[in-house]
């Protein structure tokens, strides 16, 4: 695609200043269908700022691509021993309105909710931007793979271990 109506580089502080309430904020996130982009984490950390005592960001490592797994953590720090959940958005590269619903959930949370949660905009990052550049019914990862028939990557939500702490 040549453009992306609502793409990242559209958000990030630019939003903010220019819907100066909460209320308004999570409406245009609503709306939000976005690439990969460097701002995505921008605003993520902007999150962590704009909330410093219950919002702060970490990295869970690199893409297959080298790009960052960025989490943004939201604890109310009452109890160490309280359970969380975790957000993810971006699994499939096709579903490009799961970031945005990620990022919204994060801004209500954060809003609205003494709940702890770790979100993850983007769990698929190399795979959504190829879908954005490339081949737009792309759902995989594009890390290599030992297939006969030479396919290129995998269903990145069928790779996860079960009975896990």
């Amino acid at each position: 695609m040549a453009s992306h109506v609502g793409c990242s580089s559209c958000i990030g502080y630019k939003v903010l200043r220019l819907f100066p309430t909460k209320q308004q904020q999570v409406e245009v996130l609503k709306n939000l269908a976005e690439a990969y982009d460097p701002e995505i984490h921008e605003y993520m950390k902007y999150l962590a700022s704009e909330y410093p005592k219950l919002a702060s960001t970490f990295s869970i490592g690199k893409s297959f691509e080298g790009r960052d797994l960025l989490v943004l953590k939201i604890t109310t720090y009452k109890s160490s021993k309280k359970p969380i959940i975790w957000i993810d958005g971006g699994t499939h590269a096709r579903e490009w309105i799961t970031p945005s619903s990620a990022l919204y959930i994060a801004t209500k949370l954060l809003n609205d909710y003494e709940i702890d949660a770790n979100v993850t905009k983007l769990m698929n990052p190399d795979g959504y931007e190829y879908s954005h550049t490339t081949d737009r019914m792309w759902r995989k990862t594009r890390s290599w793979t030992i297939s006969l028939l030479g396919c290129r990557g995998v269903d990145p939500n069928r790779n996860w271990s079960f009975k896990w702490n």
